[in-house]
């Protein structure tokens, strides 16, 4: 077929704003797409799962192995392409929606033009708005002839050239634009080179900034390497199993698929996002959960991770539309992650899931991101979705040993806490190398502690009594600690420790707190609605302007609790629309 006769086809029946036509290659892709999320769902290394329980035992045990399985399976990923600065802003793009080219919100039939404008406006008034878009004109109209998926961009409504505009205006508004690869297009016109050459040249046709890779367990690495002449791509696969992320010996896909969705199954505790993990927190999850009828769990998830949701709604012209309840807990999330996104995604390469900052008890849930002068807690509460919030304890650790000062020797004070022993995940983290051993042994405890002082980061130690050993540490936080009975205590320095504000983000409210530095803890309060979100910001810069704006923002969108707004399901209902006529055959008298 000819690129003019592909314009013709624009007007026929198969392209119909109103509809889908749902042919046997569409149901049978259907089909094989929802396959694809059920052997996602079943867990394929997407996820790593939470600890036992809130105890600090298990935590400390969890954290060990978490940690463990991290160094194991990341020391053999190159992952500089996601360093490249193409490509690292696209780190924090959290919220992404599939959308329709047919949507009724972005094309309007009677004027036969796009309306970014007023699709964007739609979905920043209802849900906070996004951060790209993955458009989709192929299935399930693809098979209705012989046109192949690339063919089907061609005969869009203007061509290519009205698809460059359009993503020259979702670029206007700051969304990245995303293509598919359908890599099931078979038995349709041969387009005469490889996917990874044919989709490539129409992502630079029409200045796209990636692909999502529909029904594809990982996406090799051709697609990069065939765009990275011109600009480096975000590559999407719908699914991402562990082998072909980065168990194989040979290609790993994770270090490439800068992106990928997530099929995730959900328990009380939020699971960890395993790709995140084992990137230094640089690879972006969007989870996907395409006909759910409540995303509070998939929203929780994503929010406890600092991930990206998929909020996808016109689902092959079925609007599964979000609740009001939905809609609002999405919009304070993202208003939350993108205003922390630089330390949430890849600023904090070793951030802490799981920490356990509440009572064991409790079904609210903290991961910790932190740098040299912040840390943040993002909080979800597993408990039920009814009623008003409900105020919550909050143990933190709140030492900032990063920005200790290095003293001369004998020139610090320190607090002894008898028969406490901390180390490496129980506690404090270990200055020694091998970690594990004594810095020395036969000291006093007065050598020891000039040995600590004149070591650079060291603001503690624990010290053995019986053999005179000098362990050196940092960052304690003694919730974590364990017994040392009569053999063990812990010596603590206050050096370097500036004065603190505590800030609960998702109120936009000043907290009061102080932070013990012998013990490392800081006790604090907090409202979390049931099947809420929260956040809290440990810091020693204070607030500035922008952390100001933000908590003013958020106090607005806070004032009618989450309880309050319906979160029932209603099924959009759509009428079927006739097509046009075709026009007469040509041979016709």
């Amino acid at each position: 077929s000819t690129p003019a006769n592909l314009q013709k086809w624009r007007s026929a029946s198969f392209f119909d704003p109103e509809k889908s036509m749902h042919l046997s290659i569409a149901t049978t892709t259907a089909l094989c797409c929802s396959l694809v999320a059920s052997v996602a769902a079943g867990g394929n290394g997407q996820q790593y799962p939470s600890p036992a329980d809130q105890s600090t035992e298990s935590f400390s045990a969890w954290h060990e192995d978490y940690v463990a399985w991290i160094e194991e399976n990341s020391a053999s990923l190159n992952l500089q392409n996601y360093d490249l600065p193409e490509v690292m802003g696209y780190r924090t793009n959290f919220i992404q929606p599939q959308v329709m080219m047919h949507d009724k919100f972005l094309y309007d039939r009677e004027t036969d033009t796009y309306t970014v404008d007023k699709f964007l406006d739609d979905v920043q008034a209802r849900y906070g708005g996004v951060d790209s878009v993955l458009l989709w004109p192929t299935y399930p109209n693809i098979g209705v002839d012989d046109r192949n998926q690339y063919e089907m961009h061609e005969s869009l409504p203007g061509g290519l050239d009205a698809l460059k505009d359009l993503v020259d205006q979702f670029h206007a508004r700051n969304v990245l634009v995303l293509l598919p690869l359908n890599p099931w297009d078979h038995g349709t016109n041969d387009s005469g080179m490889a996917d990874y050459e044919a989709l490539i040249q129409l992502i630079q046709r029409v200045g796209a900034d990636g692909f999502n890779g529909d029904t594809m367990n990982g996406v090799n690495s051709s697609y990069w390497n065939e765009a990275i002449s011109e600009y480096p791509i975000i590559i999407e696969p719908e699914t991402m199993s562990s082998e072909n992320a980065y168990e194989s010996d040979g290609e790993k896909d994770l270090e490439t698929n800068l992106w990928s969705w997530g099929y995730w199954q959900y328990e009380s505790a939020p699971s960890v996002a395993a790709y995140k993990a084992l990137t230094g927190g640089k690879h972006l999850t969007h989870i996907c959960e395409r006909w759910a009828t409540d995303h509070t769990q998939g929203i929780q998830n994503a929010f406890f991770n600092g991930a990206g949701f998929e909020s996808w709604e016109n689902v092959w012209g079925i609007f599964n539309k979000m609740t009001d309840r939905n809609a609002a807990l999405l919009e304070r999330a993202s208003k939350i992650l993108r205003s922390l996104g630089d330390l949430l995604q890849g600023g904090d390469p070793s951030f802490i899931p799981h920490i356990p900052v509440t009572n064991e008890s409790s079904q609210v849930y903290s991961t910790l991101f932190k740098n040299s002068t912040h840390k943040v807690f993002l909080l979800t509460n597993s408990n039920s979705n009814d009623g008003d919030a409900s105020t919550v304890s909050l143990t933190l650790p709140c030492r900032f040993d990063e920005v200790a000062d290095v003293t001369e020797v004998g020139n610090t004070n320190y607090t002894i806490v008898p028969g406490m022993n901390c180390y490496d995940h129980y506690g404090a983290d270990d200055l020694e190398t091998p970690t594990g051993s004594a810095a020395s042994t036969g000291l006093t405890e007065f050598e020891c502690s000039e040995l600590c002082t004149s070591t650079e980061g060291c603001t503690a130690f624990v010290y053995g009594k019986s053999e005179g050993a000098c362990y050196r540490r940092c960052n304690v936080f003694a919730k974590l600690c364990v017994d040392g009975s009569e053999e063990y205590d812990l010596y603590v320095s206050s050096a370097g420790q500036k004065k603190l504000t505590f800030l609960d983000l998702y109120n936009g409210m000043e907290m009061t707190g102080s932070c013990d530095a012998t013990r490392g803890e800081a006790e604090v309060e907090i409202e979390i609605e049931g099947g809420g979100i929260g956040a809290v910001i440990v810091t020693t810069e204070g607030v500035d302007d922008f952390t100001k704006h933000v908590m003013g923002d958020l106090r607005e969108l806070t004032k009618v609790g989450l309880g309050k707004l319906d979160n029932t399901f209603t099924p959009l209902q759509q009428t079927m629309v006739p097509p046009p006529p075709p026009p007469p055959p040509s041979f016709l008298p």
